[in-house]
């Protein structure tokens, strides 16, 4: 239930390149009191807390998770009659669109379930294969996407060069993932 000053956020810390990378987090939620989660840097998703949370109750409580769409804040918090609420949304956009362009806003997957903390683990990554796994549509066997990465930092050149290059020789892939170049010139 979400009503009552016994909700936990379970989560982890995220990743800061330290010891301690991914350890479990737990903050109850209190009466007009904002539990933020939220990258501790603007330039990496995951620098120091994860978009990944279980909201627990006593009897039942709801997974959320977060897309991966820029620097994220999730804000949970109780109001006076103790319904517990979340606002979750991209923390910094700024950019022009051209006619005929569009932007994706972070997608939220929201799994509601009643019962223990274990059942709902299991249910949301029930949910995940269901519903965002890719399968062949022959036999229904999991087919993992094909991905090209390049680290940032690369001119579009380069890039455009190494990608000719691949699609001329026959290269199939599904997505062009290309890191943001935090860590270099």
């Amino acid at each position: 239930s979400f009503i009552g000053d016994n909700i936990t956020v379970h989560t982890t810390m995220g990743c800061r390149s330290q010891n301690d990378d991914f350890s479990p987090v737990s903050r109850q939620i209190k009466i007009n009191e904002r539990c933020t989660f939220s990258p501790t840097t603007g330039s990496r998703g995951s620098d120091g807390a994860w978009p990944y949370f279980n909201l627990q109750g006593e009897t039942g409580g709801a997974i959320i998770a977060i897309g991966w769409n820029g620097v994220w804040q999730a804000d949970f918090y109780a109001d006076n009659s103790g319904a517990v609420m979340a606002e979750i949304y991209q923390k910094k956009f700024g950019t022009v669109l051209l006619p005929g362009e569009k932007v994706a806003s972070p997608g939220i997957v929201m799994t509601f379930y009643d019962g223990d903390f274990e059942y709902a683990q299991n249910l949301f990554r029930e949910v995940v294969i269901r519903h965002y796994t890719p399968v062949s549509e022959e036999d229904g066997s999991f087919v993992p996407p094909m991905c090209v990465n390049f680290w940032g930092g690369l001119t579009s050149t380069y890039i455009n060069k190494i990608m000719r290059g691949y699609i001329d020789n026959g290269l199939k892939f599904d997505v062009l993932w290309m890191d943001a170049g935090w860590n270099s010139n």
